[in-house]
């Protein structure tokens, strides 16, 4: 067999769909010409022609079903989508619904989640080779980067296949098979816009082909550019001023403005600032009206009952008691900041006697927050507030409350908005991608084959705000402070304000991604027919992160030190006298050690930065002194260099069924990762500095960097490791030609791994195919897969992280607990370092708190045993009709991942054998009594380690079927998912601890796509209608939603139906066009993205040109 009959093996690999559910799956994603290639497909194969199917490298007769489930999406399918990314066509898939898309991400980059398990569990192929890939420390692929191009269709086996490809193949593979012999040009450009007439996208896509030396090469060139619009917000309704929502604190709980009128005369009384030293505003209404009465007539000396109690009072309490503790409402407002500044006297009192709008109530009585301003307030909720805000004209008025849902979550009021209008929902993205492939045929049986990729892709991503500055302080001879309230900054030792400062900038982003991929090698035949290759696979990965606005905080708090010149002008008071180090905060948001090191005071650089002067007061000058832009650099290198050989042993022997087919070969593979991080971050002083150019802040102060959070060190991060791989594969035909035994194949796979990291793993994989008729196929499989941990999972450094779990010793969360009286007597008892906390505590915090995240050079592979079982149905009597059927389940072992901050805190506070748990040695809390923040939590570190274990199955099915009438063709498509469980065994301290994740979001039980199309003549239409069952919300789980939410926590099922159409002019030309979302489903209300995108209604055009 020579040259010719090897290499249409490769070819017939990237021509045909492999085993029923390919087809049904190409039209069900874009039914309009899914199946051209399967009319241009002769109506069978030559004995000798085999391909190559995904998931196995032994080649196959094409006629066989396939062995394993493979669903396959051909280039018509991607082209009719009027998708311009990939993974937004690829996740169209039923198994691939938890996919990051383009629209779901804010780095542009793309990865693929098979069963919502964890993309770093599935494995991205190229032509059925590794790719490198485009997040730090993983091996998970940029799909983006992928030259669409090129694509002739992407294969998806679910199921195992660590035996035939290595680590990360233990929910499945996902291969892109790309055009390797093309002749010709072909064009294709594309533009998308939505109804609302934004959110524009635009292609372009060039394919240049020539064969050379009488066919014995070939070369072929491909451009891809796409550009997206950036979508924001505030560009949509359900989006716009703070339209998300999420699990809240029920505002319903507690007392609101308007509450307590005439009509509540006990609650009047009780809860009265005057009288009792209790501001009602804000806290919660009594649960039991008898308790409540007990406590009034503590307080009054009085003999009331329950009867007393009026009509409106016994409705408040009904309203705290009918009401759940959480809802899914739209986002919040931080009370305790604003865009304007709110602003506490410098001795956190009440400002008696203080009263800016004439109302007749002190203003700091006039709300919650502004009540908290004062120690008792703070005493009671365990924050400071602030009496003022600044209109724009720099004037104050008494701050106004929303509704009160917690401490620092209000739903209207002057508040800082939790999401802007003007941050992103879809980044602004810019990519190119550029691919050149030749082969040569060196011999008869001898072909050198070549592969070069260069791809970048920008994007921006942004949000106006900067961030949270908590209680800056005044001096009383800061010209910049209120006029209203400079006597009262005299009498008190100044003001205090806290503020979001977007006037320092918006805070944008950009991210350059390059890719670069080499791909050479040799394939060829030996005499006998043996296959085999030998290949060297090289690819690089650069993210540039650029941070645009970034806070010097010497900077920063120098220029707000603010004091008047000779002239009267105002000038940073370092510039009058360089040893006045400002002051910083006193709650430590940011943190930072005072001093001067990225500039000499006195130098003439400081500008004096006016933040009492409401929005937009900070000069440019002031913000081009205080800020600056960073700059950040991945790289990712992958090396791989492999052989393998393939064939049969018919030379040797044959059994009655037909010889054993093998494979076997040996790879070696290198992965390195270095985060590079810039001089900010690692504390590297500057030109200019007092210190010299080059010192470590850390050497000088108590500071580890120059940003915010500045008492924090960060460090780069870098990390490798090698693997060496051998493995064999065998296919041993038992029967062929039998009655009720057309086939019965056994295949087996083994594989060996010896990583640099953990050392020896193996992994194997079983299965069969018996056909009994030509009509039905079954099929089968029963592996382990392996998932080694990753450069990032071994090698992060204990770098900076910011933490807010929900404090489980909040007396709001203590029913939430297994056993709440178990976690109360903890949490009041303390130990080990830990504070015993008061009976009635709240959390007292406002923002995160520090830590930091580390690798575990300890860590060991994820173990995977996974089981498929399914049948393909292709009747005889029925012609154009397939349909399969696969069972799959998937049990991982000793998987890899964070203990999350919530599972660590809970961890600690519901064990028995609290203080002396684990989970207790990994965080502390302030201790100092007397701290506004006492009992609050300080620092907590993470780590990776193998503790988690998963438990899924479900099943797979598709359906198609195309026939003739008249002069029409048909094409019906149906493929879908049900999975029947999804359990997640996620606490370290007891494994048969088990959280229930299906019906989570993302994770419904039933899943699919349904597709018509017909053609007649040049004209095709199309119709798809994706479709996703109910499943909870953002944010809420499913073991807790009746108990917690009822029935607004579920998220109803959606149909998303779309609409496409093709008219091929002439043999060059063909226009296509479509509309995507045709009844305009946005996201659920908890979401920005999903599953619906946020373009709404989209309408796309294209046009292809082919010479």
């Amino acid at each position: 067999m020579g040259i010719g009959i090897m290499i249409s093996r490769f070819r017939h690999m990237s021509r045909l769909l492999a085993g029923g559910s390919s087809l049904a799956l190409a039209a069900a994603v874009a039914p309009g010409l899914a199946f051209a290639q399967e009319e241009d497909a002769p109506a069978a194969q030559r004995s000798d022609d085999v391909v190559l199917v995904t998931g196995s490298r032994i080649a196959r007769d094409p006629n066989l079903a396939s062995p394993v489930p493979v669903q396959s999406l051909d280039s018509e399918a991607l082209q009719l989508s009027g998708e311009i990314s990939l993974a937004d066509v690829v996740n169209r898939i039923p198994a691939l619904l938890a996919s990051t898309t383009s629209e779901q991400t804010l780095t542009g980059a793309n990865a693929l989640n098979l069963r919502g398990l964890g993309s770093v569990r599935t494995l991205t192929l190229v032509n059925g080779r590794r790719h490198v890939a485009g997040f730090e420390g993983e091996q998970s692929v940029d799909i983006g980067s992928i030259p669409r191009a090129l694509v002739e269709r992407v294969e998806v086996l679910t199921g195992g296949a660590s035996a035939i490809y290595g680590s990360d193949a233990v929910t499945g593979v996902v291969n892109f098979i790309l055009r390797d012999d093309f002749e010709g040009q072909n064009y294709d450009v594309r533009f998308g816009i939505s109804s609302r007439g934004d959110a524009e996208n635009a292609s372009f896509q060039g394919l240049w082909g020539k064969n050379f030396h009488e066919g014995r090469g070939n070369v072929t060139f491909a451009l891809d550019y796409t550009f997206d619009s950036v979508l924001r917000f505030g560009d949509r309704p359900w989006a716009a001023n703070n339209g998300l929502s999420r699990s809240l604190p029920n505002p319903a709980l507690r007392f609101q403005h308007g509450d307590i009128t005439s009509a509540t005369p006990l609650f009047g009384n009780f809860f009265n600032f005057q009288q009792t030293g209790r501001y009602p505003i804000g806290l919660a209404i009594p649960g039991s009206a008898q308790a409540f009465i007990d406590q009034y007539n503590a307080t009054f000396g009085t003999n009331l009952t329950v009867a007393d109690l009026s009509p409106a009072e016994l409705a408040l309490i009904e309203r705290r008691n009918n009401s759940p503790s959480r809802a899914i409402l739209p986002q919040p407002n931080f009370s305790i900041s604003s865009r304007r500044g709110v602003i506490s006297p410098g001795n956190f009192g009440l400002a008696p006697g203080i009263d800016t709008n004439g109302s007749g109530i002190d203003d700091c009585l006039e709300s919650f927050v502004g009540w908290n301003n004062s120690l008792a307030g703070t005493g009671s909720f365990g924050f400071a507030g602030g009496c003022w805000v600044v209109n724009d004209n720099g004037s104050v008025r008494p701050y106004r409350d929303g509704l009160v849902a917690g401490n620092f979550n209000q739903f209207g009021g002057d508040g800082i908005e939790d999401v802007f209008d003007l941050t992103y929902l879809i980044p602004q993205t810019e990519r190119i991608t550029a691919n050149l492939n030749a082969r040569y045929d060196l011999t008869q049986n001898t072909r050198a084959f070549f592969e070069f990729k260069a791809s970048q892709s920008v994007t921006e991503r942004g949000t106006p705000l900067n961030t949270f500055y908590d209680l800056l302080y005044g001096a009383p001879d800061n010209p910049f402070l209120p006029q209203e309230l400079q006597g009262l900054a005299q009498q008190t030792g100044g003001l205090f304000i806290t503020r979001d400062p977007t006037d320092l900038g918006p805070n944008i982003n950009q991210f350059t991604r390059d890719t670069y991929r080499v791909v050479a090698g040799l394939q060829g035949e030996f005499d006998n027919g043996w296959s085999w290759e030998v290949a060297a696979n090289f690819g690089q990965f650069t993210n540039t992160t650029k941070g645009r606005n970034t806070v010097l905080l010497d900077r920063f708090f120098a220029a707000i030190d603010v004091v008047s010149d000779a002239n009267g002008n105002p000038v940073c008071r370092s510039d009058l006298d360089p040893a006045a180090v400002p002051p910083t905060t006193i709650f430590g948001i940011p943190d930072f050690d005072p001093g001067f090191y990225t500039f000499t005071p006195g130098d003439g650089q400081c500008r004096p930065a006016n933040i009492w002067g409401g929005p937009n007061s900070i000069s440019a000058d002031a913000v081009d002194f205080i800020t600056t832009t960073t700059v950040d650099e991945l790289r990712l290198e992958q090396t791989v260099l492999s052989g393998f050989l393939t064939g049969d042993f018919g030379n040797w022997f044959t059994l009655p069924a037909g010889p054993v087919s093998f494979a076997t070969g040996i790879e070696y593979r290198r992965e390195s990762s270095r985060l590079n991080r810039d001089n900010v971050d690692l504390g590297i002083l500057p030109a200019g500095s007092p210190f010299g150019e080059g010192t470590l802040i850390s050497d000088v102060s108590a500071n580890g960097s120059l940003g915010f959070n500045a008492l924090s060190q960060f460090f780069n991060s870098s990390g490798k490791f090698d693997v060496t791989d051998v493995f064999v594969e065998l296919s041993v035909p038992v029967l062929a030609g039998l009655p009720l035994a057309e086939e019965l194949t056994i295949d087996g796979a083994y594989r060996y791994a010896d990583y640099s990291t953990v050392g020896g793993a193996e992994t194997w994989k079983l299965g069969f195919i018996w056909t009994p008729v030509d009509d039905i196929s079954f099929r089968g499989t029963y592996s382990q897969a392996i998932r080694a941990p990753n450069i990032d999972e071994l090698f992060r450094p204990d770098n900076p992280a910011f933490f807010r779990p929900i404090d489980p010793c909040d007396a709001s969360e203590l029913a939430n607990a297994p056993d709440p009286a178990l976690r109360a007597a903890n949490c009041q008892a303390g130990g080990s370092g830990l504070p015993g906390l008061p009976v009635g505590f709240t959390d007292p915090l406002s923002a995160r708190f520090p830590g930091v995240a580390g690798g575990n050079a300890n860590l060991q592979e994820e173990k995977a045993d996974t089981v498929t079982l399914g049948l393909v149905f292709t009747p005889r009597i029925l012609p154009g009709f397939n349909f399969t059927l696969d069972y799959w389940n998937v049990e991982i072992e000793d998987g890899i991942g964070f203990v999350t901050a919530q599972q660590i805190v809970d961890g600690c506070y519901d064990s028995t054998d609290f203080p002396n748990s684990a989970f207790c040695g990994l965080f502390d809390r302030e201790t100092d009594s007397s701290s506004p923040q006492f009992g609050g939590f300080r620092f907590l570190r993470q780590s990776f380690v193998n503790f988690a274990s998963i438990k899924a199955r479900g099943y797979d099915f598709s359906a198609s079927y195309s026939f003739d009438w008249r002069e029409y063709d048909f094409r019906l498509g149906l493929s879908g998912t049900r999975q029947e469980r999804l359990d997640f065994f996620n606490n370290p301290l007891d494994a048969t601890d088990v959280t229930n994740r299906l019906e989570e979001l993302r994770r419904p039980v039933w899943a699919g796509n349904a597709s018509f199309g017909v053609t007649r003549d040049s004209l095709s239409l199309g119709w798809n209608t994706q479709y996703v069952g109910r499943q909870a919300l953002g944010g809420v789980e499913v073991d807790t939603i009746e108990a917690l939410f009822g029935d607004a926590g579920w998220a109803p099922e959606m149909f998303i139906h779309n609409f496409n159409a093709a008219f091929r002019l002439n043999d060059t030309v063909r226009f296509y066009g479509g509309v995507n979302n045709v009844f305009d489903e946005s996201p659920y209300v908890t979401e920005r993205a999903w599953p619906a995108g946020p373009r709404g209604r989209f309408f796309f055009f294209g046009v292809e040109a082919s010479f």
